[in-house]
């Protein structure tokens, strides 16, 4: 069974994002703000990175797709984050419609011989527990009855974290939600047109019957200046990072306070 992940890295596309704009440029202006990008690429090393790179499960691709227009000192910066990681794969693509452009950063790495794919999306300020890969695997067996009868399923791992970063460290909050990006995922037929980016996330369960699994906390999402989703916010209420949540970060997420501080620290 093969796990396909996307990360989307300020990719200019058309459509495909809560903030509007009205041409690609106007979209480019607002992507590649200095500011703005500094922010992504930190988050980027210190909340998405760390739990793909130790992955337990090591059997999986993650394509990062980023636009060609990106500037080349930024993409450089890019590929020097993703070239420890065997599994990451670095794509560059024109401006599109967004599915055109998700479709062609995902169906490649479906390989028909190995059958069904299961589909994850990233942002790149979330991030994921350590073994989500290997239970993703574990669920899709779970799955295979609903599976059959219907050539698509949905896993939705419900417990997490929002996360602030800065020059002191990570602040969290415990939160128990279903249908978020992070730590969600499709299982569809290795023919499929269709990929995990067809299916919008907060509507998933009217397309497809979605496993719910509680318990252990599986993903980390980023709470910043150019999140697009109001509801992550609202989660959020910051507490004092005690000694048990400090571990299960370091532990589960491959997430360390010191290197978040040092990821962080005032240029």
């Amino acid at each position: 069974m093969q796990v396909v992940g996307l990360c989307r890295f300020s990719y200019p596309g058309f459509g495909g994002y809560r903030r509007s704009h009205d041409s690609i440029e106007e979209r480019c202006d607002f992507l590649y703000q200095d500011d703005r990008l500094e922010q992504r690429f930190r988050f980027f090393e210190a909340v998405t990175l760390p739990g793909i790179r130790a992955q337990t499960d090591p059997d999986f691709t993650f394509v990062v797709l980023t636009g060609e227009s990106l500037p080349d000192h930024h993409y450089l910066r890019l590929k020097l984050l993703l070239d420890d990681i065997p599994q990451a794969k670095l794509l560059q693509l024109p401006p599109l419609q967004h599915r055109t452009a998700m479709a062609k950063a995902i169906l490649p790495e479906v390989n028909l011989k190995r059958g069904p794919s299961i589909q994850f999306r990233l942002d790149d300020d979330d991030g994921v527990n350590i073994r989500f890969v290997e239970k993703l695997r574990i669920a899709r067996k779970d799955a295979q009855a609903v599976f059959e009868r219907n050539n698509k399923v949905a896993i939705d791992f419900t417990q997490g974290y929002t996360a602030t970063v800065d020059k002191t460290g990570m602040n969290v909050t415990r939160v128990s939600t279903t249908l978020w990006t992070p730590a969600l995922a499709v299982v569809l037929r290795g023919y499929a047109k269709k990929t995990v980016m067809h299916y919008p996330h907060h509507v998933l369960n009217r397309q497809m019957a979605v496993l719910s699994y509680p318990g252990e906390p599986m993903f980390i999402r980023g709470v910043n200046d150019y999140n697009g989703d109001p509801l992550v916010n609202k989660f959020h209420k910051p507490s004092r990072m005690d000694k048990d949540t400090k571990d299960t970060l370091s532990g589960k997420f491959n997430i360390r306070q010191a290197d978040v501080r040092r990821i962080f620290k005032e240029s």
